[in-house]
């Protein structure tokens, strides 16, 4: 009987950019996988490598080298009309709420976008749609008509949720969702997302410089330096028994 495969597996992931006829490693070497249902933390200081991580994931950027397996097929090796599929299975929330949204679309027709381009719903099951992801992340069905400049910046990633959710993907990539916000905010914005998490039964990638926030929200944690892994495992047991000098710091810092 054939083995189930991880959601999400990383196999020796490297990815690198140029700037002056230089080549800058970002990524060297990165192994990990996430099982369905699970979270996974991946923290590091700045530069270490956590957005290229997930851009690569979402195919924002190209890896250099390496597989990126989703249930056992590389989706490096997709072709024009998986990759598309892939979109409605792994979405995105971004570090800035406020950049990420249009700010000539009203609040609805952002969250409603995803099935519209996916062609889900027709125009009055949409509308319905929208209106209880809008509840769902705690904000009002008259809020659907508001534009993006109306909205506080917890209120902006609010609707950034819902529209990751609006096409219930499979796995949720958080590039430091909370970081932009004020710290009252940040614990509100983490217990919706562990709360969606739990109901929609989400597996997650969450991004983070702070350890504390991973610990939080995740079941297992990765620690990036240099874009190499330094360490990874259960997150009670790296937080409390860290092994590398930068975990400790990072802990520390916290």
């Amino acid at each position: 009987m054939r083995e189930k495969c991880p959601l999400l597996e990383i196999r020796s992931l490297s990815a690198s950019y140029e700037q002056h006829a230089a080549v800058f490693k970002v990524l060297d070497d990165v192994s990990f996988s996430i099982e369905q249902g699970k979270s996974l933390g991946v923290v590091g200081e700045s530069g270490s490598g956590k957005s290229t991580l997930a851009k690569c994931i979402v195919q924002l950027l190209p890896a250099s080298h390496g597989e990126i397996l989703w249930n056992g097929e590389d989706i490096i090796r997709f072709g024009k009309a998986k990759s598309n599929e892939l979109k409605t299975d792994i979405q995105m929330i971004f570090q800035d709420p406020g950049g990420s949204l249009n700010p000539y679309m009203r609040a609805g027709a952002i969250i409603g976008e995803p099935l519209l381009i996916h062609k889900r719903l027709e125009k009055k099951a949409r509308e319905h749609a929208v209106i209880g992801l809008l509840e769902q992340v705690g904000l009002q069905a008259s809020d659907a008509r508001k534009f993006p400049h109306e909205f506080s910046g917890g209120q902006k990633q609010r609707i950034a949720i819902a529209r990751a959710l609006a096409i219930k993907p499979a796995l949720l990539v958080c590039d430091e969702p909370t970081s932009a916000l004020d710290v009252s905010v940040q614990a509100t914005i983490l217990n919706l997302l562990s709360d969606l998490q739990q109901e929609y039964k989400l597996t997650m990638l969450f991004i983070s410089h702070d350890i504390a926030v991973v610990h939080h929200i995740c079941d297992e944690v990765l620690v990036l330096d240099n874009g190499t892994v330094i360490e990874h495992g259960a997150v009670e047991k790296v937080i409390h028994e860290p092994k590398h000098p930068k975990t400790v710091a990072l802990i520390e810092s916290c």
